[in-house]
């Protein structure tokens, strides 16, 4: 509890009173040394001895270095389970040895959420007494393997204390708190997700399959409370203010051209796509598709039906980025620049690389010992400026405070990954304002992308709006 702050103190004392326990504390808030603090604690009570934490693989090394910033190293064995089947293979002979020797340590075991499912075997051999899921959201869909992995360990197991870790358990409706429930105490919200959904959600629209409205919110929210203490750092935090804009930048005449070609071809696809009367789950993802190359042509790049990729002359964001990079460098700012594909990733590296701006990459291009020197090198003073990366791998869990600007050349469709991305600059460390810069091609998905996640829409919901209404007008607004 040594440096903590009160919302940290009020999260333990919540945590120690709870042996389930949702940890809803906003990005930034150190949840993490909460539930570092919380098995500690219990494990110098004797109430636990083995504390498995499945996270996702960007965030391993994080709690690797939280770990040892907030516990004392010779009151733990740590083993991080990741590599090739081999390696993991002795990592399990490593843990088994330790849990068994005579040594009192906490023995502690770092595993990403897919490696559960391959490694589900050699786990439920050990006797895990606490297991945490940090970014729970990773596990809000009940029916990915994951998710029934990592529920199915801990019930087999029946591990007595259980966390979640997540600022936004809810990042799209309620029902994303079912299986994260189901996890932590499954005598919550129940196993049985067609008595969630009769409980608490109103169906309806096209075949009865949307979410049109809730019902008995008190019950659930008494219910959601009963295992969660929550934090939003508004309310607990003093952070620097934070400025968004966006610049608008009309295409360039010749790839405003290509532009137009392919929406107008798409929009033409989608009618007679609909005229087929296909299954309305498969509408979404084909519309999807057509959004997605559109999207790669604003920017500043065109990918073709056989998988072959042409750059375009000019790219219209791509000269807004750079008369924005050349201000910034010269202020000795530090950046972010994160976008959607890894064209677009290598665009921005050649962009840089010409203007001879040091710069480090966070994609899944990279090896994850080539991010974590990346990640190293922009934290030092006189180290490199930029990082590139793409939100779904780089913006998870990481600190990179040291960056006072982030621009968004593209953005995924997703809230939740907009808003971990931003988190990674402006949370507890920062002492400066932050910038986010959002590019958008002007009259373009782009702006469509944008208002979907200003509105924490979900893009399929968007989508089928504007398909089932059979309006062309709408059809053409995805598209703008």
């Amino acid at each position: 509890m040594l440096n903590s702050y009160p919302h940290q103190i009020e999260s333990l004392k919540f945590a120690l009173t709870h042996p389930r326990c949702a940890l809803l504390l906003d990005m930034g808030l150190g949840k993490t040394k909460v539930d570092i603090d919380h098995s500690f604690m219990l494990w110098s009570k004797g109430r636990i001895k083995t504390w498995l934490i499945v996270c996702p693989l960007s965030v391993m090394d994080v709690w690797v270095d939280e770990l040892h910033k907030h516990a004392q190293v010779e009151e733990y064995n740590l083993v991080t389970i990741y590599g090739s089947r081999l390696k993991r293979e002795k990592l399990f002979f490593l843990l088994s040895e330790l849990i068994e020797s005579s040594d009192a340590k906490l023995v502690i075991g770092i595993i990403n959420y897919d490696a559960v499912v391959a490694f589900y075997e050699e786990l439920v051999k050990v006797s895990w007494t606490k297991i945490t899921c940090d970014e729970s959201t990773k596990i809000k869909n009940a029916r990915t393997r994951r998710s029934k992995a990592v529920f199915k360990l801990a019930e087999t197991l029946q591990v007595p204390y259980r966390s979640i870790l997540t600022g936004t358990i809810m990042t799209e409706t309620i029902q994303d708190t079912f299986s994260q429930y189901k996890f932590l105490d499954p005598s919550v919200f129940g196993v049985i997700f067609w008595r969630f959904k009769a409980t608490y959600l109103v169906m309806g629209g096209y075949g009865g399959y949307e979410i049109v409205g809730y019902r008995n919110l008190a019950d659930f929210n008494v219910r959601l409370r009963s295992r969660a203490i929550i934090f939003k750092a508004k309310d607990c935090l003093q952070l620097p203010a934070v400025t968004t804009q966006v610049r608008r930048i009309p295409l360039h005449a010749d790839q405003q051209k290509i532009y137009n070609q392919m929406k107008k071809e798409a929009i033409v696809e989608i009618q007679e796509f609909i005229c087929g009367s296909p299954p309305m789950q498969s509408v979404a993802p084909y519309v999807l598709t057509k959004i997605i190359r559109l999207n790669q042509i604003t920017d500043g790049f065109l990918k073709m039906e056989d998988g072959s990729i042409t750059t375009l002359p000019r790219s219209a964001k791509m000269d807004e980025l750079a008369e924005l990079l050349d201000d910034l460098v010269k202020e000795g700012r530090k950046i972010i620049i994160w976008a959607r594909f890894i064209k677009s990733l290598d665009l921005i590296s050649t962009l840089l690389a010409n203007r001879r701006v040091a710069y480090g990459r966070l994609d899944g291009t990279v090896s994850k010992k080539t991010r974590d020197d990346y990640i190293s090198d922009f934290k030092l003073p006189n180290g490199s400026k930029v990082l590139v990366g793409q939100p779904r791998t780089g913006g998870w869990g990481l600190n990179l405070t040291e960056a006072t600007v982030a621009i968004y050349y593209s953005n995924e469709y997703s809230a939740e990954a907009r808003l971990q991305s931003e988190k990674r600059i402006h949370r507890i460390g920062q002492m400066y304002p932050v910038l986010y810069v959002d590019l958008v091609a002007k009259g373009t998905v782009d702006e469509v992308i944008l208002q979907m996640l200003n509105g924490k829409q979900r893009l399929t919901n968007i989508i089928m709006d504007a398909v089932k209404t059979g309006d062309n007008s709408k059809i053409e607004s995805l598209f703008v």
